[in-house]
């Protein structure tokens, strides 16, 4: 019987699977996981897994391999170890892997093969990997600097709408209103956000509400939503052309903002058709869990292994970048 953990790990939760034999026998969300280079960072990412495991019910089981993708840590590196470590000790396991959450994504999007896939959440960022092990990463830059097309991004268009129609400047009557019910009167607004220890998320969480304004046919929210999925494509399509990606290797994406569907979809389509005209768009096969699962339990070399840190290692060679 072999046992596996598949982590997702991002700031504001940390999702789980459990798998025996090759199904998946549990799914559970615990805490977000701090970075690993804060003050106490390494004690509270274990603790953040080891709460997700018993969220589980898997506690006090013996684990035979483990696997965490998360935000903020690229492998190899230094930190990267370090979550290594913290991922041995919180699960148990004989055999852990660490790497970025675009990788797991990545992963669960097109498997280990050569392609690329725009990841969209809170954030943004995309991957390439063609088949010499090359990569490139575009944006993920962190909503200060860019994350364009993310959740954050729509959530922060469809706030200014909003206040724009408060000031009578314009902007969205009905997002002022889906605004209203979300955080309060407007003039507590600026309190919410910048108090908030998680701005980014406070914002980002406005996207849901611009998605009903635009299904409502609000031609405001309509517009946010149809520049995210340009941007997006745009990003995917700078990281395809990075590398020496076959004409015929998949491209996909992945990630929370998507279940938005053809609100997103649709123009996300649209743009890379123009930009990358003739390269196969699939469909994502799984999501981040399932590229960290697939990561886990790979018993022979990949693309990817070049862009995670394992115990007991695995020679690879390092990957070139673009």
């Amino acid at each position: 019987m072999t046992r596996v953990l598949a982590f997702d790990g991002g700031k504001s939760h940390t999702a789980l699977a459990g798998y025996v034999d090759g199904r998946a026998v549990a799914r559970a969300r615990g805490p977000g996981l701090a970075h690993v280079a804060e003050p106490g960072g390494p004690r509270a990412v274990r603790e953040a897994l080891e709460a997700t495991v018993v969220a589980a019910g898997l506690d006090g089981q013996r684990v035979d391999a483990a696997c965490l993708g998360l935000t903020g840590v690229h492998a190899p590196s230094q930190h990267a170890a370090t979550v290594l470590k913290v991922l041995a000790v919180a699960t148990g396991a004989e055999s852990c892997g660490v790497a970025s959450d675009v990788v797991t994504t990545f992963c669960g999007a097109v498997g280990s093969q050569p392609g690329a896939v725009v990841a969209g959440g809170t954030g943004t960022i995309a991957l390439a990997i063609d088949a010499r092990g090359a990569t490139a990463r575009v944006d993920g830059w962190g909503y200060l600097l860019d994350d364009a097309g993310s959740g954050f991004r729509i959530g922060q268009q469809g706030l200014r709408s909003a206040l724009r129609a408060t000031d009578g400047r314009g902007g969205s009557e009905r997002l002022a209103q889906l605004a209203t019910a979300r955080y309060g009167e407007p003039a507590s607004l600026t309190t919410l956000v910048y108090g908030s220890e998680r701005p980014a998320e406070t914002i980002a969480a406005f996207a849901v509400d611009v998605a009903t304004a635009a299904r409502e046919g609000d031609e405001d929210a309509q517009r946010i939503w149809s520049r995210a999925g340009a941007a997006l494509a745009d990003a995917l399509a700078a990281a395809a052309r990075r590398v020496s990606l076959d004409p015929q290797a998949p491209v996909s994406w992945n990630g929370g903002l998507f279940d938005a569907g053809d609100l997103l979809v649709e123009p996300f389509r649209g743009r890379l058709a123009a930009l990358l005209p003739g390269q196969p768009l699939r469909p994502p096969r799984g999501n981040a869990l399932d590229g960290a699962y697939r990561i886990a339990v790979a018993d022979e070399p990949t693309l990817l292994d070049p862009l995670v840190q394992r115990t007991p290692p695995r020679a690879s060679s390092p990957p070139s970048t673009g």
